[in-house]
């Protein structure tokens, strides 16, 4: 094997003793054709090329983390709970789509955006530190692949959904066995309005 290129990304000393910058956290996303990098605490979306790496998206969340907070050491779960937003993670694009999630007010929040159209599509709470009556499908996005966003759901995952509204979710969720402990990759498929 031989390496072609290395590309070196900045270290911020301030980072490395927080939990969210654990070595053990995602920060690369395969987008099939694409592969792309976000900072910890940082609002850009990098993308990384043969021959370069270049910032592709920012990404103007409600209330950003000042890198202040984080040089000062704030406790990790007040910031959590705080109102300040950070934590860009599993970015997809998909179909002129762009998918990512984020922390705020101790809640992550799962984010669909219309590169197209310049404008955001939704934004849900996709997890919090209690139980939610339902969790959006949405909130499952892992990855693309072939043109599709797609999501791993556990058996608990999908137990839980039918369990407690399943009418809010697909139909084939009431046939599958959560006792056989198979994970379930949905697919998601974009409709354009008026298809």
């Amino acid at each position: 094997m031989t390496c072609k290129a290395t590309w070196y990304i900045l270290h911020n000393e301030a980072e490395e003793n927080y939990i969210f910058s654990s070595s053990s956290m995602q920060t690369f996303y395969d987008n099939g054709a694409s592969l792309y990098y976000c900072r910890n605490f940082d609002n850009t979306v990098y993308q990384l090329g043969k021959d370069s790496i270049k910032a592709r998206y920012f990404i103007d969340l409600p209330d950003p983390l000042p890198f202040s907070k984080v040089e000062e050491r704030a406790d990790e779960w007040e910031l959590v709970k705080s109102d300040y937003a950070f934590g860009i993670s599993n970015v997809y694009e998909c179909d002129s789509l762009l998918y990512f999630c984020f922390s705020k007010s101790g809640y992550i929040q799962a984010a669909l955006y219309d590169l197209a159209h310049d404008k955001q599509i939704c934004c849900v709470k996709a997890m919090q530190n209690k139980a939610a009556p339902t969790i959006p499908l949405i909130s499952m996005i892992n990855g693309v692949y072939k043109g599709r966003f797609f999501g791993v759901l556990s058996p608990d995952f999908i137990d839980y959904c039918v369990n407690n509204h399943a009418g809010e979710y697909p139909a084939l969720f009431r046939q599958y066995d959560a006792q056989s402990e198979n994970l379930v990759i949905a697919f998601y498929e974009v409709v354009k309005p008026g298809c």
